[in-house]
């Protein structure tokens, strides 16, 4: 069952990504970016799992001889889908999305001149009243450190996550919102914002202004403390940009964090049906805003920005994806 949703998913999607192929820097290297990487092969490896325990699932319910329940459960998991319409769906999915995190890729490598470091870092000391970094001292703690980095780089994983949630759900309107929300997400936040405000972050102060700027202190412990990756990353990212290379999960980008906008967005789906995942989400993404401060990826404002525009996002995929007879819902109200 194809949703309004879906389809203006598709559309949207679609569309970024053909807006993509007007860089010719992103054209020269799209067949090794999108089929040929490593990302299509991953989000086979994995969506192998579902159906896979769907059908050891259905061969339990089913009983008896290991040949005659093996029999049964392939049946009962045909007859649902996983091994038909849920199965072609997701494949979909995984190629469009192959090409999807390709165009954000592009698109985010030809964010203008980074103008706007020293607005932000000035909205952060006037909101916060001193530097948001400063306000986690007490957290400089090289296991502190740790700790946080490994819940940033999880941030993949949880990713991953959403999109095995979301590809093998049943196709229903509800998940026909979340796609859109999904893709509007990127493109609003990630591409249109990051383009209109764009900003490297404070690990990138120094080479994006050529200022000092407020962060050398934290720049100073990250050197001493931080796990080897962090530091690496970051030269790796900024080499790339400052070369017009597109890489995918690379490119700069400050505001706003999609870091802290995909699992609200994860949240804000979950929230009718699933109400422990949404607060475990939530929760998440409070983790990962006070990582990406206190590793130097965003300004404070940038993943408080994401916060206030994710659940707009949200209530107008609702809108826009509604049908004749279907209730949109948003943390439990519906409208």
């Amino acid at each position: 069952m194809k949703s309004r949703g879906d389809t203006l998913a598709l559309l949207l999607g679609g569309g970024y990504v053909l807006s993509a192929l007007a860089l010719p820097s992103a054209r020269a290297r799209v067949l090794e970016l999108t089929l040929l990487h490593p990302l299509p092969r991953l989000l086979a490896l994995i969506g192998v799992v579902p159906p896979a325990l769907a059908v050891v699932v259905y061969r339990l319910r089913a009983g008896g001889p290991a040949k005659d329940g093996w029999r049964r459960g392939l049946a009962a998991a045909r007859e649902h889908g996983w091994l038909g319409e849920r199965l072609a769906r997701y494949l979909v999915i995984a190629i469009g999305l192959t090409f999807f995190f390709w165009a954000f890729a592009a698109w985010k490598t030809h964010i203008p001149p980074f103008t706007m470091d020293p607005v932000l870092a000035k909205l952060d000391q006037t909101l916060h009243g001193t530097d948001p970094y400063r306000l986690l001292s007490f957290g400089y703690q090289p296991w502190v450190t740790n700790a946080l980095a490994t819940f940033y780089y999880d941030w993949r994983y949880v990713l991953l996550g959403m999109v095995l949630w979301q590809g093998w759900t049943r196709p229903s309107p509800d998940q026909g919102r979340f796609w859109l929300a999904f893709v509007l997400t990127w493109i609003l936040l990630g591409t249109v914002v990051a383009t209109l405000v764009p900003s490297a972050g404070p690990c990138f102060y120094r080479v994006a202004t050529g200022q000092p700027g407020p962060y050398g202190p934290m720049l100073e412990y990250l050197t001493r403390v931080a796990p080897p990756g962090v530091l690496e990353t970051q030269r790796g990212l900024w080499t790339a940009v400052a070369n017009g290379i597109v890489v995918v999960g690379g490119g700069v980008s400050a505001f706003p964090s999609l870091h802290v906008a995909l699992p609200l967005l994860g949240a804000c789906t979950a929230w009718k049906k699933r109400r422990w995942l949404a607060w475990a989400l939530i929760g998440y993404a409070i983790a990962l805003w006070i990582g990406t401060v206190h590793l130097g990826w965003h300004y404070a404002v940038d993943g408080e920005a994401s916060a206030l525009l994710v659940y707009p996002i949200w209530r107008l995929s609702g809108w826009l994806a509604a049908v004749r007879g279907e209730e949109v819902t948003s943390f439990g109200q519906s409208g």
